[in-house]
């Protein structure tokens, strides 16, 4: 694996990956866990190649459970506009205690609305995708 071996969240992280993916694999494919090893290695191997020098988020939930979370926000961002009866509905106060209440960003609460709009539109084919 050529990872850069000062980067130690990256390292363990493709610790933690082989360290998960050979019991699995092993499990499921009825191999050795040394086999199962060689191939979370390689696996990781090939990510490095194909994603290095990259900079990504990782959710911290599902992507299915991020399609309903999504949801979730868009309807408390439309609640709390007809909250508001009208007058300013869509304040940057509202969209802060939006964040505050899911444990985003503002940013964050701002793309799951754009999301979740996406799919009610059927926008949307996969979320993650560009």
């Amino acid at each position: 694996m050529r990872s850069n071996k000062h980067d130690k969240p990256t390292a363990a992280f493709f610790a933690a990956l082989v360290e998960i993916g050979r019991v699995q694999v092993s499990e499921a494919a009825g191999v050795s866990e040394e086999v199962g090893t060689a191939v979370m290695r390689a696996i990781c191997d090939e990510l490095v190649n194909r994603y290095g020098r990259r900079s990504f988020y990782i959710p911290a939930v599902h992507l299915d459970e991020m399609a309903d979370r999504d949801q979730a926000i868009l309807e408390r961002w439309v609640q709390a506009a007809e909250e508001a009866g009208g007058s300013e509905p869509f304040t940057m106060r509202r969209l802060h205690d939006i964040a505050v209440e899911y444990q985003l960003t503002e940013r964050s609460i701002y793309k799951a609305i754009e999301r979740a709009r996406q799919r009610e539109a059927g926008c949307a084919t996969k979320v993650g995708q560009p």
